[in-house]
């Protein structure tokens, strides 16, 4: 049988445009595969290879690959050359569907390996959508743990996604008040270890990145180290060793600015294995929890006097905690568990008194849990069933349901084609407690003409902007990243004395009101020119006549420097134009004078110009005016010749 063309990653057939089917038949998978061109997890008899590369500027983040017939095996390589590495994540998954993450301008390679020699696959590959619509306060942020696949803010209200974008792979994060997000990211690919902690990151409210912390880590650290805020602005990372382990955690705090506390804490040899983890509001204790004899226990520690207090809580047999123990401004513990096939959550006050019970249905996953920002209602993502993330939003006070809906999720990693999104049924759910602001780009860029590079002119710009006030010379650029999407924003010049000044704002706004919109790069070029106010030079010629018998003027010229050109940077005067000189002729002795002429001095370089005109008419004395005004390097005028003819009366 015929082999196909595309057999190794070099010859991979190009994906232009998406959506892309193929049709992959017995035929292709009748070569043994050559060395190390195949998905590991499994062995087909043969490869074809296809290849992608999103447009640089797109905003697809991610691509679904389906086989509707169940036949075909498939795995991501990422280029950029056509020697590939394997995406870990994206490896070997037979028949259904699966999500591959893009780089806008980098190659991404897919193999397709036929499981058996028999069958034909029919196979789609399409672009995952991206939402990025406004987030308002209280929009739940949802990450996945595999690099790679997308983390989406959802709409509290329906759980419609509203925004897509590129987040660290993690199972453990928090956000403060103040709207900053901590995330315990895990190893990008092609390293992915999904077992192992990668770094610290911080994120505005925005979700800019602040900052990236790895010096809090300790080796071999597990990317399921439980973290937790304090509710004001700080938060606290029990770093644990990744399981099994008898080493005891070792809680550590940042501040939302990124900075490391001072203080770390050796937590006793129970906290090995936590699970959960919060420190009080006033951080004075930390409890921790851990499933230890089939019971799940919450202990207590005290961060003051550095020794263990009276356990809060144990649930009692069968019971498994969960990832989120969450503190309440009065300081009562919310404590989630597992029992009996069904997720719950247990309110306790300080002192380990039950104060309520949260029943939030059916689970068959580690369900994720957060506090509204208002402080008086609870969100919960459970796992009814198989690929379905549940979302309930209860209050606090009684326990009654606000609102609930589904979801899909992507566990371990596949999904239905054509669908935007889908949460890991481990990762944390956060509610973001301020709006995120759809970010454009302003750059301000300052020319002068003439060119004068060492002429600094000084700007103001709106109290949105940082700095609002700066300084350009001819050629600098000021740059404000992350403006929020809106209208409003200005720069303006200080006055510059001896020069104008003009705007010009890319998207054709007005520097005092520049609106920018999501994503969008405006320029403000600000120009300024030496403005010109023109000095006019006029000579006049003595009287020319030959005893007041009729002449005929048939050629006047003007003796100067000629080639000189007009000066650069002058307000409607380009640069090496060419000078223009008036000319005035009177033929009656100067008291009345014919319709002015124009004659050209030359451009720069015209050396041999001339400089006259002809054919002036007849009088009997002639008095010639000649003028300049234009900006020339130099005007040197050295002489000026007139040829006559004489006439008979």
């Amino acid at each position: 049988m015929p082999v196909p063309p595309n057999t190794t990653p070099a010859t991979a057939i190009a994906i232009t445009s998406l959506p892309f089917s193929a049709t992959i038949t017995a035929a292709d998978f009748n070569l043994a595969p050559a060395s190390g061109s195949v998905s590991t997890c499994f062995t087909p008899r043969h490869t074809v290879w296809y290849v992608y590369t999103a447009p640089v500027g797109s905003t697809a983040i991610g691509m679904t690959v389906s086989d509707t017939s169940g036949n075909a095996g498939f795995s991501g390589w990422i280029g950029p050359t056509s020697a590939p590495v394997q995406i870990p994540q994206a490896c070997g998954f037979v028949g259904g569907a699966m999500m591959i993450n893009t780089t806008p301008g980098t190659p991404l390679y897919l193999a397709l390996d036929g499981a058996t020699a028999t069958v034909t696959a029919d196979v789609t590959f399409d672009v995952i959508a991206a939402p990025n619509a406004p987030t308002p306060a209280g929009s739940l942020l949802v990450t996945h743990d595999v690099p790679g696949f997308p983390t989406a803010i959802l709409d509290a209200t329906n759980g419609d996604v509203l925004r897509i974008l590129g987040l660290p792979a993690c199972e453990i994060g928090d956000v403060v008040p103040s709207g900053v997000l901590c995330l315990l990211g895990e190893p990008e690919s092609p390293t992915w270890n999904a077992n192992l902690a990668s770094a610290i990151t911080l994120y505005d409210t925005n979700l800019n990145l602040i900052a990236t912390n790895t010096s809090l880590l300790i080796a071999n650290q597990s990317s399921v180290s439980p973290m937790r805020s304090d509710g004001n602005a700080t938060f606290y990372i029990l770093c644990r060793l990744n399981s099994p382990s008898v080493t005891p955690g070792v809680l550590k705090t940042i501040s939302s600015a990124g900075a490391p506390g001072a203080t770390t804490w050796t937590l006793p040899v129970d906290s090995a294995l936590a699970v959960g983890m919060a420190p009080s509001r006033d951080g004075t204790i930390c409890y921790y929890s851990q499933n230890t004899g089939g019971h799940g226990i919450v202990h207590a520690y005290d961060l003051i006097g550095l020794a263990p207090l009276a356990d809060l809580v144990d649930l009692g047999a069968s019971t498994t905690v969960g990832r989120d123990i969450l503190i309440l401004a009065t300081d009562d513990i919310l404590v989630p568990y597992n029992s009996g096939g069904s997720a719950f959550v247990k309110r306790f006050n300080p002192a380990g008194a039950l104060q309520a019970t949260y029943n939030f249905g059916t689970n068959s996953g580690t369900a994720r849990y957060a506090v509204d920002p208002d402080g008086i209602s609870l969100w919960g993502m459970s796992f009814p069933s198989s690929g379905v993330s549940r979302y309930r939003h209860v209050l606090i006070a009684d326990g009654s349901t606000l609102v609930t809906f589904d979801e899909f999720n992507w566990e371990p990693g596949r999904t239905n084609h054509g669908l935007t999104f889908g949460a890991s049924a481990s990762c944390p759910l956060i509610v973001l407690p301020e709006a995120t602001a759809l970010a454009g780009t302003l750059i301000v860029t300052k020319v002068t003409d003439p060119v004068m590079p060492s002429r600094t002119f000084a700007f103001d710009a709106s109290e949105t902007l940082t700095p609002v006030y700066f300084e350009l010379q001819h050629g600098d650029e000021q740059t404000f990243e992350d403006v929020p999407a809106g209208d409003g924003y200005s720069i303006t010049e200080r006055a510059a004395e001896g020069w104008e000044t003009t705007y010009n704002v890319s998207n054709g706004g007005t520097h005092d009101n520049i609106t920018i919109g999501a994503g969008e790069i405006v320029t403000v070029t600000v120009t300024n020119t030496v403005p010109y106010e023109a000095i006019v030079r006029l000579r006049r010629s003595p009287h020319v006549n030959a005893e007041k018998i009729r002449l005929i003027c048939r050629r006047f010229e003007i003796d100067l420097q000629q080639g000189l050109g007009t000066i650069a940077g002058v307000t409607g005067i380009p640069a090496l134009a060419d000078p223009t000189i008036m000319l005035r002729v009177s033929r009656d002795g100067g008291n009345t004078w014919g319709d002015e002429i124009q004659m050209h001095a030359g451009a720069i370089g015209e050396y041999a110009a001339r400089t006259f005109a002809t054919n002036l008419g007849q009088g009997r004395d002639f008095v010639f005016e000649v003028s300049v005004s234009d900006p020339s390097a130099a005007w040197a005028l050295v002489n000026a010749y007139a040829n006559f003819q004489k006439g008979t009366s």
